[in-house]
């Protein structure tokens, strides 16, 4: 089943790098899927150039009037589509080859898998998560029903909003989706080699300032600065990307291998 393919933007002004990176290799990606583009309620400066940028390459472009949180949006797609495939891209990501016939067997989320490590940006101690720039969800309505199935047992459980906690002298930091990742245990599935080698997710492409206290800053701007240059330049940061999470890391992994299939 072709997935149907969702990006969320929210540009903050009116340099549009970052939020329009995606749409140079879109096609490359998901020649044939269907694409919805929602605009999180961009500056006004903004949405022209995001709309053009989405027509182009074939997309739906919806507005949102109010902005909301990133993690309750993808929900709420959820939610609407009920059933099917679904892909969410973030915007500052670029496609090698074409993706759309990947699948994952039994899994219902599948994805880049970000370890557990000691976060300088946030300075928490990160859990696992399947990273939701490249997040596939093969089987919509299986997994709403899972979470329906959890939420009865534990009521408070939000599978995609993060949350921060302290825990003896560590902050604890679960980003978006890392609460569904613990929860599905083995039917959350991590991307293998085969799959990281087939895109590139450029981090922070739309709040670089963000990595400002970054012992990498310097790295990670050069690397932004050649990618505005050439979007080509791009092709296998996920394996810096790594190493920058391998020297930090913390504790035992709580996850899956890379055992993804294709």
């Amino acid at each position: 089943m072709t997935p149907v393919v969702h990006i969320i933007t929210c540009a903050t002004s009116a340099d549009l790098f970052g939020s329009v990176l995606t749409f140079k290799t879109l096609r490359t990606g998901f020649p044939t899927a269907q694409v919805f583009v929602i605009d999180n309620a961009s500056v006004l400066e903004a949405k022209p150039d995001l709309r053009a940028a989405a027509e182009m390459a074939g997309a739906r472009f919806v507005e949102l009037r109010e902005r909301a949180m990133h993690s309750v949006l993808i929900e709420q797609i959820l939610r609407a589509k009920g059933s099917g495939a679904v892909v969410f891209l973030d915007p500052d990501i670029c496609l090698w080859e074409n993706v759309e016939a990947w699948q994952f067997g039994e899994a219902l989320m599948a994805g880049r898998l970000i370890p557990r490590f000691r976060c300088e940006l946030t300075r928490t101690i990160t859990e696992p998560r399947l990273h939701t720039s490249h997040l596939w969800i093969p089987d919509v309505a299986e997994l709403l029903r899972e979470i329906d199935s959890t939420r009865k047992r534990f009521p408070f459980f939000q599978p995609f909003i993060p949350s921060m906690f302290r825990s003896g002298d560590e902050w604890v930091y679960l980003d978006c989706a890392a609460s569904l990742y613990a929860a599905l245990g083995s039917r959350a599935r991590a991307f293998s080699e085969r799959e990281l080698e087939a895109y590139d997710h450029l981090f922070c492409g739309s709040h670089l300032d963000f990595t400002s206290r970054s012992t990498d800053a310097a790295a990670i701007a050069t690397l932004h600065a050649e990618v505005k240059r050439d979007h080509r330049s791009l092709k296998g940061a996920w394996r810096m990307q790594d190493e920058y999470f391998r020297t930090r890391a913390t504790g035992e992994v709580v996850g899956l291998p890379r055992t993804g299939t294709r």
